[in-house]
């Protein structure tokens, strides 16, 4: 039987690591298994925390912009739909404001006053006002709009809580133009 032992101290054993490759592994272990410090971590929320807080005002400035967007899409769209709708069915058809929003409403014949559709603001901040020449907008079976004696080109107002806002103008043919950053 052999043994490794030795009474010879210089001889070593088989695949032993010298002293300076012991430290070297160990410095290389120690660079791996070390994470982050306290003060990296405190640093790195501080960051975070900064970043987040001059990202909020803009994001809810975002939403706003958007709901105003949005309802102003609306509003064109309820415009389109009854100028479209007075064409198919032959019969003047009006937007006209009620207490939740507006509506459309069949406004000649034999089916006048009936309510075709309604819509409502998605957002109770935002206001829908109609001035005076276009309160209500009425639209004839061709298509175009019937004036009840004021041929002028109106604007519809659509704010949000902030006073900012959106126009929507309407020609004397009946067409829909939007003008963003409107004074409300």
């Amino acid at each position: 039987m052999s043994c490794y032992f030795s009474k010879n101290k210089e001889q070593k054993m088989p695949n032993t690591p010298n002293k300076k490759t012991y430290k070297k592994n160990s410095q290389l272990n120690r660079l791996k298994l070390n994470g982050f410090t306290l003060l990296e971590m405190i640093i790195t929320m501080t960051i975070a925390f900064i970043l987040a807080t001059m990202a909020v005002p803009a994001f809810n400035s975002f939403v706003e912009s958007s709901r105003l967007t949005s309802n102003t899409n609306l509003v064109i769209g309820a415009l389109n739909l009854a100028r479209s709708e007075a064409v198919r069915l032959g019969e003047s058809v009006r937007v006209e404001l009620f207490v939740d929003g507006f509506q459309l409403v069949i406004a000649s014949g034999a089916n006048d006053g009936d309510v075709l559709k309604q819509f409502t603001p998605s957002n109770k901040d935002i206001t829908v006002v109609f001035d005076g020449s276009v309160d209500p907008v009425t639209y004839s079976s061709t298509g175009f709009r019937d004036f009840a004696g004021n041929p002028q080109p109106g604007d519809i107002h659509v704010c949000d809580s902030d006073g900012n806002g959106t126009d929507i103008t309407i020609s004397t043919g009946g067409s829909v133009t939007r003008t963003e950053s409107a004074t409300c």
